[in-house]
């Protein structure tokens, strides 16, 4: 059996994000990202979207 040579989860999970954007969804791009976010806490792409990692509290609230 061998492995494929297309994008990881996180990486196809940034795709969706960016396509959500590109069409005006940005409900589903921030929640796109919140799911990367959660695997990948620094994940820079993602950020772009959601630029505290989901479930922290501001420090200026």
């Amino acid at each position: 059996m061998s492995h494929s040579d297309g994008p990881s989860g996180v990486d196809q999970l940034l795709d969706r994000a960016l396509l959500a954007a590109s069409e005006g969804d940005r409900a589903t791009a921030k929640l796109l990202a919140g799911q990367v976010l959660a695997v990948d806490r620094n994940n820079t792409d993602a950020r772009t979207f959601w630029p505290r990692p989901p479930n922290t509290v501001r420090s200026d609230a």
